[in-house]
């Protein structure tokens, strides 16, 4: 039965249902409410939403701290009548109120609107929820969503291994893989410039058919400072230590079992802003290798420096996974292996003709030539001082090909030197660039992002305070301006 525009019989709703619902569940008479008001829709109440009828089965409930008994009458749980499979309706329900996370207290909203938003953005996106947006009686959005069937990532983790040991070692791996996964789905969202509003380890469901976990909820927004996606970033944190802990440990709980370990304790071991949960795990736990947990004590009250975004986080997880990859590998194939399974560290070594950037290239290929997971890429800029400075446009296209074969064969000596450290040949590779309308730190950082270099390397020129107030500083813009990668100043 295909879906239509008119109003249903009683009997026509009836047929459908049976085909649906057992015959001890089946409803005597059904009603069809119109959506205005979603107190007034309760269980077997029928509503028509773009000509498909849906069956109301139950009010789903909040899985919240402390209030997971709580029904959400704006949320429903229901059949599609058509095709028959299960639905979650959820009426638009503005509130504004000020949430409380420890002792930090801060305005929220939640939007309909947003959440609609965003279920456009990710349609046919396997890791998060799907949906539309219609209009109810009242012409507010009503969000009609496919309901995922399947355990919360907190059910899955409590249930994984014989105790934290066995976990870590035979089932911590694959969890990491797939929380991997999940944050890369939360940096779209960022970099489309969205935020989750209420990353919890029960808003990532593993979903019973795919096998995939999937990001769902994203009504709450909140009002940032400077961080956009700081409680985002905050909340994966949360998750993070979650799963690597197999549950929260919590102070209450060591003293009370361990407290030979609760003793050890010191303030900057606990969560940044719940101070009864540990985020110094490896005090707990001391096979957690130094990789990971200097993960977790970004999200620690001893912490100094933060992630500003998903991708620094990413970066950090995926060297930690490669790590423990590497670690349970045998060592007689791992030998033959390493190249395959481990990718490589990317160095960019920016240079010129100086004796400060053959400084640097001398320090690259004493530091790590000959070790392997290492590949170089020398870039050199010949920089166009503009078309004043020249008689015709042959004069400039003339002076920048001498400059860039002068520079070509300065680039092959610096990579002979690369070799001969150790560098395989194919793993050393040249750039020449004439660029006329960026800095060269710009310049230098726009290639490190298009390269994915993990690593800028550069020799600080020696210059007075006056020459490098008007002229600048490669080596200190580098510094200040770099994101997501490494800054080595060779002197």
């Amino acid at each position: 039965m295909s879906a239509k525009t008119d109003q249903y019989t009683q009997e026509e709703l009836l047929e459908m249902i049976r085909r649906w619902v057992p015959a001890e569940r089946m409803p005597r008479r059904v009603r069809i409410k119109d959506t205005s008001d979603f107190f007034r829709v309760d269980y077997d109440d029928v509503v028509v939403l773009k000509g498909i009828p849906y069956l109301v089965r139950n009010n789903e409930r909040e899985g919240r701290f402390g209030i997971s008994d709580e029904q959400k009458f704006w949320v429903k749980r229901a059949i599609d009548l058509i095709s028959g499979k299960a639905k979650i309706l959820k009426w638009a329900f503005r509130e504004e109120f000020h949430s409380r996370v420890g002792d930090l207290v801060f305005e929220c909203v939640r939007s309909p609107r947003k959440e609609s938003r965003i279920l456009d953005m990710v349609r046919g996106r396997p890791d998060f929820m799907q949906g539309e947006t219609v209009q109810d009686a009242t012409d507010n959005p009503l969000r009609i969503m496919d309901y995922i069937r399947g355990r919360t990532l907190e059910d899955v983790t409590l249930s994984l291994g014989r105790g934290h040991e066995d976990f870590f070692s035979n089932h911590f791996p694959s969890l990491l893989s797939d929380f991997i996964a999940s944050v890369q789905a939360i940096g779209f969202l960022h970099d489309n410039d969205e935020k989750h509003g209420d990353i919890r380890r029960d808003h990532l469901i593993r979903d019973k058919t795919t096998g995939q976990y999937r990001w769902i909820d994203f009504d709450y927004n909140y009002r940032h400072g400077a961080s956009r996606f700081g409680y985002d970033l905050f909340g994966l944190g949360n998750v993070l230590i979650f799963i690597t802990g197999r549950g929260d440990v919590t102070t209450r709980g060591l003293m009370m079992q361990s407290p030979g370990l609760f003793d050890k304790l010191v303030e900057e071991d606990l969560n940044i802003v719940f101070n009864t949960r540990v985020a110094n795990l490896q005090k707990v736990y001391p096979y957690i290798p130094d990789e990971l947990n200097r993960v977790l004590m970004h999200f620690s009250t001893g912490a100094r420096v933060y992630y500003d975004n998903t991708s620094q986080l990413l970066e950090d997880l995926g060297e930690v996974l490669e790590m423990i990859e590497v670690k349970k590998k045998p060592m007689h194939t791992m030998n033959n292996q390493t190249d395959d399974r481990i990718k490589d560290k990317h160095l960019l070594i920016s240079v010129d003709e100086s004796e400060e950037a053959k400084h640097a290239v001398l320090y690259v290929a004493d530091f790590v030539g000959g070790f392997p997971g290492f590949r170089a890429t020398l870039l050199s800029i010949v920089q166009d001082p503009g078309e004043d400075f020249f008689a015709s446009k042959q004069e400039k296209a003339e002076w920048i090909k001498k400059e860039t074969e002068s520079m070509r064969q300065t680039l092959e000596n610096y990579r002979q030197i690369l070799i001969q450290s150790g560098f395989p040949e194919d793993k050393v590779a040249m750039e020449i660039c004439a660029d006329d309308s960026k800095s060269l730190s710009k310049t230098i950082l726009s290639f490190q992002c298009d390269m994915s270099c993990c690593t800028v390397v550069v020799g600080r020129k020696h210059k007075s305070k006056t020459e490098e107030f008007l002229f600048g500083s490669v080596s200190n813009q580098l510094i200040h301006e770099a994101r997501n990668c490494a800054v080595w100043v060779v002197e």
